[in-house]
């Protein structure tokens, strides 16, 4: 459905604060450009090639996920939440990627941070947004102390590519489309052309 789609990869600031301090960049002015190009670096470069910060998030059906459980095997967290049009926009690249690469090892974490972004949305927007797609990867439920250990996520979606040793190796910055993350992800995988150890 997205293959060959453009995605702006433009999103909507995680907190009240961030909204405040960094406008919506769907029009925002060339300074506003400039402040979000510099979130983005400082961003990644705190991240970029250290070790994923660890985390044990709920599933729906409320079994507890390690993140660490996975060491071993590429892992791609996506945070993301149910009103980010973004979000909902590269959801089904994702469930596609994950159909087609489980059996070679990939993982796909997608991070809900509704109880934090939209908590009078008591999870109703997420249960409506799960009847609509059939998210076969684990979704879990995003909480502060997540939401810290990674910066505050000051973009939805942002998406970390962690690899078997835990080690962050990619991050996609806003939406992407699905054969970003297949070519991202293919070195990692078990019969990937040049599969890691």
């Amino acid at each position: 459905m997205l293959r060959g789609s453009r995605l702006t990869g433009r999103c909507r600031p995680g907190t009240l604060l961030a909204a405040m301090a960094l406008p919506l960049l769907v029009a925002a002015p060339p300074a506003a450009h400039a402040q979000s190009g510099g979130l983005r670096q400082q961003f990644i470069v705190r991240f970029l090639n250290q070790e994923a910060p660890d985390f044990v998030l709920q599933d729906l059906s409320g079994k507890p996920v390690r993140l660490s459980d996975f060491r071993g095997r590429p892992v791609l967290v996506n945070f993301w939440y149910s009103r980010c049009m973004p979000c909902r926009a590269e959801t089904p690249d994702l469930v596609r990627l994950y159909e087609i690469h489980r059996d070679k090892g990939l993982v796909i974490l997608g991070v809900n941070l509704d109880d934090i972004i939209l908590p009078a949305s008591e999870g109703l927007d997420l249960q409506a947004f799960l009847q609509k797609i059939d998210v076969p990867y684990p979704v879990l439920k995003g909480d502060e102390g997540v939401f810290n250990a990674y910066g505050q996520v000051p973009a939805q979606p942002t998406t970390f590519l962690i690899d078997s040793k835990g080690i962050i190796t990619e991050i996609f910055w806003g939406a992407k489309p699905g054969q970003v993350f297949d070519r991202a992800v293919r070195p990692y995988l078990v019969d990937g052309e040049a599969a890691h150890p």
